[in-house]
């Protein structure tokens, strides 16, 4: 025979170890919300383009090494390919040897020339 249930005893005390984390839900992705506005433009990138004045003759036979002053404070950098041109025709392509960003001053090993004449209104690029 069994006798009669006690009374409960009292509730413990706070647990300090967290429980169980429960399972992840499976209800609907919400709609994606508006474009946001668009940035301010970049910085300049590095300037590659200028011009000289200094007389260059096309009359030479390559390689050569030839020195012109061009603008100040721009990113030639050694090895860079480079072209030197008066016109579509009137031109010398080669490479930088040296630049000189404070005084313009740049160097370039000139591989291959086309046209004749001698000028000084160059476009570098």
């Amino acid at each position: 025979m069994t006798g009669a249930t006690g009374p409960a005893g009292p509730t413990g005390g706070v647990s300090t170890v967290p429980g169980p984390t429960g399972p992840t839900g499976t209800g609907l992705t919400g709609a994606t919300g508006p474009t946001g506005p668009t940035g301010s433009n970049g910085l300049n990138g590095d300037f590659y383009a200028t011009t000289s004045t200094t007389s260059l003759s096309l009359n030479i036979i390559p390689p050569v090494q030839v020195t012109l002053t061009v603008g100040t404070g721009l990113a030639y950098t050694v090895g860079q390919s480079v072209v030197i041109s008066y016109d579509a025709i009137d031109k010398m392509e080669g490479s930088v040897i040296s630049y000189d960003s404070g005084s313009g001053v740049m160097v370039v090993n000139v591989a291959t020339i086309t046209g004749t004449g001698t000028y000084a209104s160059w476009g570098l690029i």
